[in-house]
């Protein structure tokens, strides 16, 4: 309809698509959304954590995170194994929670709060392990930054989010 088509130009207008995308899927499909700017607002203010994250990646590693291979099969995903085992573990953790998420009936709210977790998690990790400055030489360490981050790009594909670099402006 006409209405509907204005409501979403202007929404698009204002807002990053996957902004939009993120709001969209952080409310379970049999839910009513809370649609209004104030809070789109909000989850573009909190996916600037997860650019912030892909960042510091880009710069400890040297790579690309949007050009990570992830697996398209639960399956196939990433490995999760070495050390620091506590840490990896998590991860996975995380990972099948977000797949618990995924097949209670779609809910892609639970699976959204699971990227925010596992956000929090590798910063964490990166924070505790230096990796930004002293311990950027400890390869097992590096080699476990980059699964997770492995993790995240394939949970976020998942959601058709972080699939590519925002472009600003």
């Amino acid at each position: 309809s006409a209405g509907a088509e204005s409501v979403k130009t202007a929404v698009f207008s204002k807002h990053h698509p996957e902004t939009v995308r993120f709001f969209l899927l952080a409310t379970h499909y049999r839910s009513p959304i809370d649609f209004g700017d104030e809070r789109i607002e909000e989850v573009d203010r909190s996916l600037e954590g997860f650019y912030r994250l892909i960042e510091t990646f880009q710069r400890i590693t040297g790579q690309d995170f949007y050009s990570l291979s992830t697996s398209a099969t639960r399956e196939k995903a990433c490995r999760l194994e070495g050390e620091p085992s506590s840490f990896l573990s998590e991860v996975k953790a995380l990972r099948d929670r977000y797949y618990e998420c995924m097949d209670d009936d779609f809910n892609t709210g639970g699976a959204v709060g699971v990227l925010f977790d596992l956000r929090k998690t590798i910063n964490g990790f990166v924070n505790e392990a230096k990796l930004d400055g002293a311990g950027k030489s400890d390869g097992q360490n590096m080699a476990a930054f980059v699964s997770a981050a492995t993790v995240l790009k394939e949970l976020a594909g998942i959601l058709g989010v972080f699939r590519q670099p925002i472009q600003s402006g």
